[in-house]
C-alpha cells in the first residue's frame, strides 16, 4: 500500500516530557501510495478499529483532551516527488497523480491543517493550496481548496463547510473556476 525511497523525522524532545509530540520536521522522499478497491468493493485503505483504551489520567495541570486524539502537532512535512496511484479493479480504472511536492502543517491531528504543493495527473501540472480546519466533534468543518493549472491557465477554487463526515456526509460552500484559455485547459485535461 505504501512505500518510500526515504524518510527523516525530527522531533523536539522536551515536549515528550509533558506528553506532547511536537515534530519540526519531516520529510518523505519518493513516496509511493497505491489505493486499490477490489472487485468486491473493499479496499486497502480501510482498517477494522482497533479496541478502544481506557482513557489515561491527565496531568493535574492539564485538561484531559475530549476527542481521544494524541497531542500531536506537525510543524513542517515536507513530501519530495511522490506518487499515489488509485485502482479499481472492478471498474478497470487506474489513475495516477505523480510529481507531488508539498509542505503540510498541523496544529494536532484534528486540525487546523494547511498544505501547499504541486502534482502532475495525465501529464498536466496542477498547483493546490488546502486549508482545513479544526475538525473535532463532527462539527462543521471549513475548507478551502485552490487549484491552478498553467494550461490554459486555469483557477479552481472550492470554500465552504463539511460536516457529518463519519455518517451522513455534507458539504455546503461555493464553487468557481476561471480559465484565460479554455481550449487549451480543456485540451490538456482530454
Amino acid at each position: 500500500m505504501a512505500r518510500l525511497e526515504k524518510a527523516e523525522v525530527h522531533v523536539a524532545l522536551l515536549p515528550l516530557l509533558s506528553g506532547r509530540v511536537e515534530v519540526s520536521r519531516v520529510t518523505l522522499v519518493e513516496p509511493v501510495v497505491a489505493l486499490e478497491v477490489l472487485g468486491d468493493g473493499r479496499n486497502n485503505w480501510t482498517f477494522a478499529p482497533a479496541e478502544p483504551s481506557p482513557p489515561e489520567a491527565a496531568a493535574p495541570d492539564e485538561e484531559p483532551r475530549q476527542d481521544g486524539a494524541p497531542d500531536v502537532r506537525l510543524d513542517e512535512v515536507e513530501i519530495e516527488n511522490g506518487t499515489i496511484t488509485y485502482h479499481d479493479v472492478g471498474a478497470g480504472t487506474l489513475r495516477r497523480i505523480e510529481q507531488v511536492n508539498a509542505t503540510i502543517a498541523a496544529e494536532s491531528l484534528q486540525g487546523p491543517i494547511a498544505a501547499a504543493g504541486s502534482f502532475r495527473t495525465e501529464g498536466v501540472p496542477v498547483g493546490f493550496e488546502l486549508d482545513l480546519g479544526r475538525f473535532a466533534n463532527a462539527n462543521a468543518i471549513p475548507v478551502s481548496v485552490i487549484l491552478t493549472s498553467p494550461a490554459g491557465d486555469v483557477r479552481a477554487a472550492l470554500r465552504g463547510t463539511a460536516a457529518g463526515l463519519e455518517s451522513d456526509p455534507r458539504f455546503k460552500g461555493r464553487f468557481e473556476a476561471q480559465a484565460d484559455n479554455l481550449a487549451a485547459a480543456v485540451q490538456a485535461a482530454a
